[in-house]
């Protein structure tokens, strides 16, 4: 299973170190959440997301190397509210979500 952590701390818990924006591989979630329940916890708040490999792809994904109309052409293609991306950054942070 992968994790998204969507907090601005990283967060250490059984030997994984969940990173903020960045995909975490969890080999077995339940044991997990049985020693360290406030993962269950931050997970329920939103804190910390399931994702999917694609997903976990989509974010691994160098945004930095593509241009501008390309990043905008991908926040189009996902649907997401570009009303306030005016920068490269912008963009980037929308697709990463």
């Amino acid at each position: 299973m992968k994790l998204l952590n969507k907090t601005a701390r990283v967060i250490f818990a059984g030997g994984y170190m969940l990173v903020p924006s960045r995909p975490a591989e969890v080999r077995n979630y339940d044991d997990l959440v049985k020693v360290f329940p406030r993962i269950a916890e931050m997970v329920k708040s939103g804190e910390i997301v399931k994702i999917s490999e694609a997903k976990a792809k989509e974010i691994e994904r160098n945004f930095e190397k593509e241009n501008l109309d390309t990043l905008k052409k991908a926040a189009k293609e996902k649907g997401l509210d570009t009303s306030k991306a005016r920068t490269k950054q912008d963009y980037i942070n929308l697709l990463k979500g």
